[in-house]
């Protein structure tokens, strides 16, 4: 019965994101139009992963809407290492190159050239029968900026946090 539950756990978010691929990109073009909306996007070849950061993800989130209202979701114990099985696995996983239409997916990782930013993104992971996504941003210039664990709820955003600059 552990092992099921086990399995149950490690599996159900894969399930998730894969069904819901095509709402993820609905999300994401969103998000990275409210970062920078040139048109054309830049977008890491690799799989965003918090492996061997110092960065540590409370089992309560809070954030900040687009109003500036404080928000926040209470995560299960099942829902919390769901989340950090998705974020802190060491992964060698790569985005497809069609991820976003009107996009480059960099080879290099956080290099950019000119003002374009390039944008590193986790996994998604869905919860609560696909109604809320959770994923981390990382939009960078020359490799500089900030790691923004982001929350939509409904298909909408609920808010984002930033964990760090870098």
């Amino acid at each position: 019965m552990k092992f099921c539950m086990l399995l149950l756990i490690l599996y159900l978010p894969s399930f998730c994101s894969s069904q819901s691929n095509s709402d993820f990109k609905n999300i994401l073009i969103t998000t990275i139009k409210q970062k920078q909306d040139t048109g054309i996007y830049h977008y890491s070849k690799r799989v965003l992963s918090l492996y061997g950061t110092e960065v540590i993800l409370p089992d309560t989130l809070t954030g900040f809407d687009s109003n500036g209202k404080k928000q926040f979701l209470i995560l299960s114990v099942e829902e919390y290492e769901s989340l950090k099985l998705k974020f802190y696995s060491q992964s060698k996983a790569e985005w497809p190159t069609n991820l976003i239409d009107n996009s480059f997916r960099s080879e290099y990782g956080g290099t950019s050239s000119g003002n374009n930013l390039i944008f590193a993104i986790s996994e998604p992971l869905f919860i609560r029968n696909n109604s809320i996504c959770i994923f981390l941003l990382f939009p960078s210039q020359k490799g500089c900026g900030c790691i923004s664990l982001i929350v939509y709820k409904n298909w909408e955003e609920y808010f984002n946090k930033i964990f760090g600059c870098f």
